[in-house]
């Protein structure tokens, strides 16, 4: 006989045919015992990382579209939009020495406004599509005198005839631009006609 026939306890028949079954069945019923933990556990790891996940990813979403609402403001507020506020303000409003100063700059400063609400009203847009209400009500509140200040300007300038703000389309888009803000609680109080 062959050794390992010899030392096989299956061939010398210690353990028969029914003990071979029934030893294989518990070593498979063991294999499956710990599956049938191993899995709901890996399982319930699985999702409690998916919960995880998705909550980062609205606080992420969330923190955006606070800074998306800050970043807004500050367009609004600084920079190019400023400068045009300040040549349109010296044109409106101030003495005739200050009006003649920025007089050959009152156009350029006229569309930097118009295309400043443009992306305010764009952003604001983003914010309600994407249901971010409570961005939408700092934006409101930080941008709402500003809007209404420029909304105004924009308003006297287009109806000043010194000026030939005759470009239908701009202001077509800036009362498109009222309607999207008014849309999201942001009214500039500006009546242009229908």
């Amino acid at each position: 006989m062959a050794d390992w026939v010899r030392v096989s306890p299956w061939a010398t028949g210690q353990i028969g045919i029914f003990g071979q079954v029934v030893g294989l069945t518990h070593q498979v019923a063991g294999w499956f015992a710990h599956g049938v933990w191993i899995a709901p556990a890996i399982s319930l790891g699985s999702a409690l990382v998916a919960v995880q996940a998705y909550r980062n990813a609205r606080a992420v979403a969330r923190r955006d579209a606070f800074r998306s609402a800050a970043d807004l403001h500050q367009d609004l507020t600084t920079g190019a939009v400023a400068a045009a506020r300040h040549v349109v303000g010296a044109s409106l409003y101030g003495n005739s020495d200050a009006r003649s100063r920025v007089q050959d700059q009152v156009m350029q400063s006229y569309y930097v406004l118009l295309w400043g609400f443009e992306r305010l009203a764009t952003g604001a847009e983003v914010l309600r599509r994407a249901k971010y209400a409570e961005a939408i009500l700092v934006l409101h509140d930080a941008v709402e005198w500003h809007v209404i200040e420029i909304g105004k300007n924009i308003a006297k300038l287009h109806q000043d005839s010194g000026l030939r703000t005759d470009d239908v389309e701009a202001i077509q888009r800036f009362k498109k631009c009222l309607q999207t803000l008014k849309a999201v609680g942001i009214d500039a109080q500006v009546d242009l006609g229908p």
